[in-house]
């Protein structure tokens, strides 16, 4: 999706955000920085951009207007303006601590950057990235002195782990740009992505896949599993994730002819309930269909349940790849002599 093979840099700004929290201050650096030593600049690309390399989930500003949404406005300087790098990256500095109020953030150093000639989806464009460090690591150090080697620890980033990034590409402006993010913490899961980039996905096929698998599950909780139980539940979803894994599209009608039975009720209680859930989220699932999207669906199909939890603890996993065997080989019943429900499973032998 990147390809950063003839990467330049524009300019490059380097400080310290703190904890609001904590009252820490920010340390404000006067100039853009100035790199000279080639290898350390290959070093700085591939420390910025190689995570970003197998990023597949596209996202854009929300409210993106100049005035509601504060690192598009900067970045939207920046792109038009080289010179602007360093007194807008002073601007998204102080916009970070603002949002820096949970008391586990850490103190850390924040990069911004203005890349050019980057190829993102076969289009080569310019890139406002902006990265956070936080971790740091140990390594030793080994110095001479005299006729001896000495041992020092120092502490420093590792170059492999980038905590927090996003690259923001010079492309789509209108929409919102086009925006990769990473977030390697989870003390607060809204302080990078919602809080301070104030971003959701972009309307493409990762967005759709990802807000259908939102729709299935949602329908397979409020509707089928209170009516038609916890197996039935299961079951729609092992077949959604096994359509949504073999197929290239997805074409509304043909889904829910594959799912329900023409004279299954649950066909038209789908319909309705996608067009509430189209209404309530703000989004449309074009008639036509769309592509879907394998690696936005491996990333949230981990919301479909595949197990059935029983108060006796006892829990019923089954197989997203084989949907039938959920039909063909468990029975829900009830005992009246003991005054209980029960599944019944078959099979032919033990597996170890």
């Amino acid at each position: 999706m990147i390809d950063y093979a003839l990467v330049m840099l524009d300019g490059l700004a380097l400080h310290q955000v703190g904890n609001k929290h904590h009252k820490e201050e920010n340390f404000v650096s006067g100039a853009l920085l100035t790199i000279r030593d080639e290898e350390l600049e290959n070093e700085l690309f591939d420390f910025f951009l190689k995570p970003f390399e197998k990023a597949n989930e596209v996202y854009q500003f929300r409210d993106f207007s100049e005035e509601s949404n504060e690192i598009y406005s900067y970045a939207k300087a920046i792109f038009e303006d080289r010179k602007a790098v360093h007194e807008n990256s002073v601007k998204i500095l102080q916009h970070l601590y603002t949002q820096s109020d949970h008391p586990h953030i850490k103190v850390g150093e924040l990069f911004v950057a203005r890349f050019s000639e980057i190829l993102f989806e076969d289009e080569l464009t310019e890139v406002v990235g902006i990265f956070k460090t936080e971790r740091k690591d140990s390594f030793f150090q080994f110095p001479a002195e005299g006729n001896m080697l000495h041992i020092n620890t120092e502490f420093g980033i590792n170059p492999g782990k980038l905590d927090k990034a996003c690259l923001i590409f010079n492309l789509d402006e209108e929409e919102g740009y086009r925006v990769l993010t990473l977030d390697k913490n989870k003390y607060d899961a809204e302080y990078w992505k919602v809080n301070f980039l104030n971003i959701d996905y972009a309307d493409d096929h990762n967005f759709q896949t990802k807000n259908y698998v939102e729709l299935c599950k949602d329908f397979s909780e409020q509707i089928i599993a209170p009516s038609e139980g916890k197996k039935e539940q299961i079951t729609f979803l092992n077949q959604t994730a096994n359509y949504l894994t073999n197929n290239e599209d997805l074409h509304i009608q043909e889904f829910a002819q594959t799912l329900f039975a023409e004279e299954d009720p649950l066909r038209d209680e789908f319909v309705n309930f996608r067009e509430e859930f189209e209404t309530r989220r703000k989004v449309e699932f074009p008639e036509e269909g769309f592509k879907i999207s394998q690696p936005a669906l491996k990333s949230n199909k981990r919301k479909l349940k595949s197990s059935i939890n029983l108060d006796t603890n006892i829990q019923i996993k089954l197989d997203f790849d084989n949907p039938e065997s959920s039909k063909k080989f468990i029975e829900k019943g009830f005992d009246e002599e003991r005054n209980m429900s029960f599944y019944k499973v078959y099979f032919n032998n033990e597996r170890d």
